[in-house]
């Protein structure tokens, strides 16, 4: 589907300059607030823009309070609030809680594995989540435990192909997606800036229990990262960032293609026209050795998007294993106030494969530049980059890794 996306300058504008200013005047009583336009691109999304809020230090607390509104491509509508580190009995254990939900996206992928080379899809989906997390720190949050659960509901609406054409797909049966995560992590930080560092290095594990309603199965995923920050002189730092995603089934449901097929109920053959039905008849294919994949090896944490491989659409690639290593050289030059601009380039390399012992023998590479202004708690990134499926680009809040 063919995307119509105005990129909204004015409010980006508005968002960096406020940067320096917002916390400053909205202060009392040990408490700050903030409000600001912010605008966005995510590549396999597409553009949003709207308005986010966060009251911080709630009370003399730790306590934080933030809540988004965004709207954009194909009449995305999408609202969120948190609740962020409320004490519970001591300072240093706290809950932290969030819910939202989103209608019409747009969200861009394919049903192959690994490396395959399927059909792009252009799926229509509304959801809704909630979760809470609790968290134990030590040493000024250097050391930190954390276990939580989370909730997410999603429903299927229409799919498209690349050129905005609607994919018919008479009588499919797709059931609405109910999902539960348990979610445990670690991670232990040795940097000098806990939000902008500069110097040293950090650590951080994470498993993910994912439990569902339909016919896929359930799975274990443990991820490990690792990265690390060096000087070279005062104003520019070598990062290096290493990434690991290793997912295995606790609860197997069925492999049998022709079992999925039914599930799915699709009736190819009642398409308008046969190059409809061809079309169908590819999507169920796809959809089917997707299903069948993740049921017998489980599904890691993909890559591809606005962290791992730039230049890829958010969640291009996907299987039980992942793999990735990263590097950016980042220069701080001074922006305004106390914001800095940064410049960077990076580059990286991933590895994908439902097989552990096939993971190196294909990889993707990415190659690229960013633009960031930074504030003490906030970065703003426009990164843009180049692999072997050409360029994309996004403009988000936050640091890559």
């Amino acid at each position: 589907m063919k995307r119509q996306w105005k990129p909204c300058c004015f409010l980006l504008l508005v968002t960096l300059m406020s940067l320096q200013t917002a916390f400053a005047q909205g202060s009392t009583a040990g408490s700050q607030y903030l409000a600001l336009p912010f605008v966005a691109r995510v590549a396999g999304v597409g553009g949003f823009y709207g308005i986010g809020a966060l009251a911080r230090d709630i009370g003399g607390t730790s306590m934080d309070v933030a809540a988004a509104k965004a709207i954009g491509d194909g009449n995305l509508n999408a609202e969120a609030v948190a609740l962020l580190e409320i004490p519970i009995f001591l300072e240093n254990f706290t809950l932290s809680l969030g819910g939202g939900n989103v209608r019409n996206v747009l969200f861009e992928f394919t049903y192959g594995r690994g490396f395959e080379d399927t059909d792009v899809i252009i799926s229509q989906r509304t959801g809704n989540g909630f979760g809470g997390i609790l968290t134990l720190s030590f040493f000024e949050k250097s050391l930190q435990f954390s276990g939580g659960i989370a909730q997410l509901d999603s429903s299927f609406g229409k799919f498209f192909d690349t050129a905005g054409r609607e994919i018919e797909l008479p009588n499919i049966e797709l059931e609405d997606l109910k999902t539960h995560y348990n979610l445990f992590g670690i991670s232990l930080d040795f940097t000098n800036d806990l939000n902008q560092p500069t110097e040293g290095i950090k650590f951080k594990v994470n498993l993910q229990d994912f439990q569902n309603n339909t016919a896929l199965s359930e799975t274990l995923t443990t991820s490990t990262q690792v990265t690390a920050y060096l000087p070279l002189n005062q104003d520019i730092t070598w990062v290096w960032h290493a990434f690991t995603s290793d997912a295995s089934v606790t609860t197997k449901k069925m492999t049998d293609r022709d079992r999925v097929r039914d599930i799915l109920s699709i009736e190819c053959d009642m398409a308008s026209i046969p190059v409809k039905q061809e079309q169908c008849e590819e999507f169920e294919e796809d959809l089917t050795n997707n299903i069948v994949a993740h049921n017998e090896n489980g599904t890691a944490q993909p890559l591809g998007g606005n962290s791992r491989l730039r230049p890829f659409r958010e969640a291009r690639f996907r299987a039980a294993h992942a793999r990735f290593l990263g590097t950016e050289l980042q220069w701080n030059f001074p922006f305004f106030g106390e914001l800095l601009f940064q410049w960077a380039v990076f580059a990286g390399i991933g590895n994908v494969s439902d097989k552990e012992t096939s993971l190196f023998k294909e990889d993707r590479s990415s190659y690229g530049s960013g633009f960031r202004i930074l504030s003490d708690e906030l970065t703003v990134r426009l990164d843009g980059g180049t692999g072997q499926e050409g360029f994309q680009w996004h403009l988000v809040l936050g640091n890559p890794w």
